[in-house]
């Protein structure tokens, strides 16, 4: 992940805090380090790029791959 994915990693903080939904949650609540970052190995990164990829490119699923 490029390193302005600090955006997403705040917006994604702010949808859970009025949600409640930690479904496109990109980093641990218990975890108190600052991230800039993505922290790769929570699943609800994975739930995200796909749903950004969707977003992206619908007719191209999996990473924009062909």
């Amino acid at each position: 992940m490029p390193g302005h994915a600090h955006a997403a990693i705040a917006a994604m903080k702010a949808r859970y805090h009025v949600t409640n939904d930690t479904t496109y949650l990109l980093s641990d609540l218990n975890d108190r380090s600052r991230y800039k970052f993505v922290a790769v190995c929570l699943y609800s990164i994975f739930r995200y790029l796909l749903a950004l990829e969707a977003a992206v490119c619908p007719r191209r699923l999996l990473f924009c791959r062909p």
